[in-house]
């Protein structure tokens, strides 16, 4: 009689492999520690490691969502710089800000606007 070939760890990891296969193809957004939770619901035992091994050998890795990154480039200005960044004012009422803010309630979005004086630093409205 013939040894066989393949020894009972080879056997078993490949049987792994391809369970992990089709979870990965049922969701690919599933790492190895949850690949490895779903192969334990399926019943299989395995442990992280070994599973993360097999991934590895195998290329099988989960699929990042792509965030959504920031506008890097600024756009058009969207009005003109009036005060040309200059915030200090000798006289009171001669330079004012603004600023508006939104907050979401359980009745629906509240806006708050505030309006500060340049001179005195104190909110006028």
């Amino acid at each position: 009689m013939a040894p066989n070939p393949v020894s009972r760890r080879d056997w078993d990891d490949a049987h792994l492999i391809n369970a992990v296969l089709d979870l990965h193809g049922d969701d690919p957004e599933f790492g190895y520690r949850l690949l490895t939770d779903e192969l334990r619901l399926n019943g299989f035992a395995a442990s992280e490691n070994r599973v993360w091994r097999l991934c590895s050998q195998q290329r099988i890795f989960s699929v990042h969502s792509r965030k959504r990154g920031l506008n890097r480039e600024p756009g058009p200005p969207v009005h003109d710089d009036l005060l040309e960044r200059d915030f200090t004012a000798d006289t009171v009422n001669s330079k004012s800000l603004t600023g508006l803010t939104e907050h979401p309630t359980g009745e629906g979005k509240l806006y708050l606007c505030a309006i500060t004086d340049c001179a005195s630093n104190k909110i006028a409205g």
